[in-house]
């Protein structure tokens, strides 16, 4: 009876609903119920550790790819100031060869005394 209602409503599985109509049938459906709850928690363990399986690896690709992008947000304008400062060196390396050094870093140090007597001889005058 209550098996009949089930395989019809197809909401449970199969195997369910034999194990439901097998306890009617024996008159023992309160230890039916029981194994078919044993065999539907196992189903339902099985699944979620396959998923959770399959999630972390990913999760961590995810993860990896926001991580990625951060250190691009982060480096490419660094890069791109780097190559306007190089741009601005080669410029003013070609009139004053002597003026700049760059590090490796790509940070400007003006070392030399032309640049200074220059900055010195405009405080004077005015």
């Amino acid at each position: 009876m209550i098996s009949r209602s089930l395989a019809a409503s197809k909401l449970f599985p199969p195997m369910t609903t034999h194990l439901i109509s097998s306890g009617e049938a024996g008159g023992r459906l309160e230890e039916m119920l029981a194994r078919a709850a044993v065999n539907q928690e196992r189903e339902v363990d099985g699944l979620i550790s396959t998923l959770l399986g399959i999630m972390q690896p990913l999760l961590v690709i995810v993860m990896a790819f926001i991580v990625l992008l951060i250190v691009l947000a982060i480096l490419l304008p660094i890069f791109e100031i780097n190559n306007l400062i190089r741009k601005r060196i080669g410029v003013i390396s070609h009139y004053f060869p002597a003026i700049c050094i760059i590090s490796t870093n790509g940070a400007i140090w003006f070392l030399h005394a032309i640049f200074f007597r220059g900055i010195q001889a405009k405080s004077n005058h005015g």
